[in-house]
């Protein structure tokens, strides 16, 4: 397996570069925590060893694979998500860098505590902007450097020239995460500066780190921090990643296929309620709702801003209460309450006083349930008519 976290304890680092690394993590017992927190420093290592000019060169760090339909492991699920995601955050990186190029600020290096795997960098903080808003937060990605970052050279490491050449800009550099910024006496960077060599690091970055960690000490004045983005998201995607094996729906996702309840599991909603949810979504919102109801492995609501996945959800939602209800009766032959175990809606109650029109109107679109005169007649929970 060429995974960053392990399977079990042990596993593989799988990037550009020799052979992977064995890593050993520790883990909580699952029985006293079903979603053991994943340790971020592995990731950490793997990004900030990165060399900016190779980023910005242009090419990809890691060989990606093609995503099958199935997979036939978590370990081989982990092997091929992997590198995408670590491709996703220099991307992610790279698009920040384009969107902000934020000025670099020149900062004196106070102190250094080491922090295995890492060194901790205390900067003397830059100067608050006028705004009041801190110029670094936690979890920024920054580039600590002896010289600014020089654009022109990452152009013609991009262009082919130099690529022998280990980096630029005096080598000086290294990708860094803020422990510490706003608010702070100093601002605190965590930097992977190695003092021995991994097998799988290649040897120019390790010559690289090596003489950062060799050169960079408080006596070495003012370096060059520049922020390149910010790693909350990655780092959440990463955890997500690592989870997987604790899941449920693990065995689902891996090898999605014909559900294994039998026929009579798949919900069937009355007609009514199906007439009224098609007169609140489109078609491809109608084609998510019904493949839910199949009971085959699990349905992935995906699209872009504003495409109403969260509608879709809400009706989703709406048919799966409203059915499971309908066969909670059915099945227990229960009756339906009487009309006085309804509490009326009171404006004056605050526990019972209707919704705001806006939110109302969202309810009653994915609650056919509810109090509407477009659902007049729909069999709402608990035997009611709506």
């Amino acid at each position: 397996q060429n995974s960053l976290l392990p399977s079990r304890r042990v596993s593989r680092l799988a990037a550009c570069g020799p052979a992977p690394l064995a890593v050993q993590l520790a883990r909580p017992a699952r029985a006293a925590m079903p979603f053991a927190p994943i340790s971020l420093d592995e990731m950490n290592k793997e990004v900030l060893a990165w060399d900016i000019y190779q980023m910005l060169a242009g090419g990809p760090l890691y060989d990606v694979k093609k995503v099958p339909v199935r997979f036939t492991s978590i370990d081989q699920y982990l092997d091929i998500f992997e590198p995408l995601l670590l491709e996703e955050c220099r991307a992610q990186i790279l698009r920040s860098m384009g969107e902000s190029e934020p000025a670099p600020h020149h900062l004196k290096l106070l102190s250094i505590e080491q922090n295995e795997p890492f060194r901790l960098m205390r900067f003397q903080p830059p100067p608050p902007p006028e705004g009041g808003k801190p110029h670094f937060f936690e979890t920024d990605i920054v580039l600590v450097s002896y010289e600014p970052l020089d654009m022109d050279a990452a152009a013609k490491r991009g262009d082919g020239e130099d690529e022998d050449e280990p980096s630029t800009g005096g080598d000086f550099h290294a990708l860094g995460l803020v422990a510490s910024g706003g608010g702070s006496e100093h601002l605190s960077i965590k930097l992977h500066l190695p003092s021995q060599r991994t097998a799988r690091m290649p040897q120019a970055q390790f010559k690289r780190l090596s003489m950062l960690h060799r050169v960079m000490v408080p006596s070495s004045g003012h370096w060059y921090v520049q922020k390149l983005g910010n790693m909350v998201t990655i780092n959440r995607e990463f955890q997500a990643l690592y989870s997987m094996r604790d899941l449920p729906l693990c065995e689902a996702l891996l090898a999605p296929g014909p559900s294994r309840l039998p026929a009579s599991a798949t919900l069937k909603p009355s007609e009514a309620l199906l007439r009224a949810i098609e007169t609140r979504f489109d078609k491809s919102q109608l084609q998510a709702i019904r493949l839910s109801l199949t009971g085959r492995g699990v349905t992935l609501i995906q699209g872009p801003p504003g495409t109403g996945k969260t509608k879709t959800i809400l009706g989703i939602l709406s048919v799966l209460l409203a059915t499971r209800d309908a066969r909670a009766r059915q099945e227990e032959g229960a009756a339906a309450p009487p009309p006085s175990a309804i509490a009326p809606l009171s404006p004056d109650d605050p526990h019972t006083r209707p919704p705001p029109p806006s939110v109302a109107s969202l309810l009653a679109a994915a609650s056919p349930w509810l109090r509407s005169s477009s659902y007049a007649g729909i069999d709402a929970p608990g035997g009611r008519r709506a």
